[in-house]
């Protein structure tokens, strides 16, 4: 009778090999990546035509970029997740480290007009109704 021989698994993956798949989770990311671009495309649809001659130049940008995550969704999910619990510490320092660059980095673009007579100050932020709630911590007395 043949002996079988072991062989050696790579304890980064999971046990047959393929990574398990939670169907409604990985459904909602698809759903989600296709009306975002259902709504980048409505949307920069005018505005790309006039900039660039191409109507399609936010949408390809944007593809080229969905496709890169999602090929990296697919080699991380290969490995298991008892790999990324030796860098939690490590994953962690990093995004307080990127948060803490947006705010001493970036800033917020102003913009100053004259309306009716009176000097008007426009900001070109998407989501200004937070604003107040950050200087509010950052004032001084």
């Amino acid at each position: 009778m043949k002996e079988r021989t072991k062989t050696k698994r790579n304890p980064l993956l999971r046990k047959k090999g393929l990574p398990m798949f939670d169907i409604p989770f990985l459904v909602g990311v698809f759903a989600l990546l296709f009306v975002g671009l259902a709504m980048l495309f409505s949307a920069g649809y005018a505005d790309a035509l006039n900039r660039y001659g191409d109507s399609y130049h936010y949408i390809k940008s944007q593809l080229f970029a969905v496709l890169v995550g999602l090929v990296a969704m697919l080699v991380a999910s290969f490995v298991s997740y008892k790999f990324y619990r030796r860098f939690v510490w490590l994953f962690y320092g990093i995004c307080i480290a990127l948060l803490i660059a947006v705010l001493l980095v970036f800033h917020i673009p102003y913009e100053n007009y004259y309306q009716g007579g009176s000097l008007r100050r426009s900001q070109k932020f998407p989501s200004s109704w937070f604003l107040p709630i950050i200087s509010r911590g950052t004032a001084t007395i």
